[in-house]
């Protein structure tokens, strides 16, 4: 861990807050992920600066049951799971 991050999480942990814990986790991770922007494809990169998402692929009803199944979760998660898998490049599954 980054002295900057180590110095956040022990603050948070002295305030004794987990909301604040919560919402400085959260901080962090999205930290890390614009560490790590140097190091992506450009194309990727442009994808997710633009805000440029793929196009959800029309699914079969027998593959989301499948992953329903498959990884126990509800019919939403499999969509989410399936759509994910199915297009090239970046894929963001929000909940």
């Amino acid at each position: 861990m980054a002295p900057a991050e180590a110095c956040l999480v022990s603050s948070a942990r002295s305030l004794g807050s987990p909301g604040l814990m919560n919402r400085l986790s959260t901080a962090l991770r999205e930290y890390g992920a614009l560490q790590g922007l140097p190091y992506y494809d450009q194309v990727l990169l442009m994808n997710i600066l633009g805000a440029r998402s793929a196009r959800i692929p029309s699914l079969d009803e027998d593959d989301v049951k499948d992953a329903i199944k498959a990884f126990e979760c509800n019919e939403p998660q499999a969509r989410a799971i399936l759509g994910a898998m199915s297009v090239e490049g970046f894929a963001l599954i929000q909940g």
